[in-house]
């Protein structure tokens, strides 16, 4: 039997993306070897951007939060 994933999994997908990326890029030594996500059809490796609604990719120094106004 194949396990499937719930919305809920689905949903986590790409935070679990991004968690993998940050251990890949700090957590292993230059030439250390670790497994490789890929997609399915080609093998290609996954990598997670962060973009806005227009597609452009953004970082850290791009971004600003916009906080809710209080109500009166």
């Amino acid at each position: 039997m194949e396990y499937r994933l719930t919305a809920m999994g689905r949903d986590l997908f790409p935070v679990m993306i991004a968690l993998r990326q940050f251990g890949e890029r700090h957590l292993f030594g230059p030439g250390e070897e670790h497994s490789v996500l890929v997609g399915r059809e080609k093998g290609l490796s996954v990598h997670l951007d962060i973009r806005t609604q227009d597609g452009r990719t953004i970082g850290p120094d791009d971004t600003v939060l916009l906080k809710i106004p209080e109500e009166e």
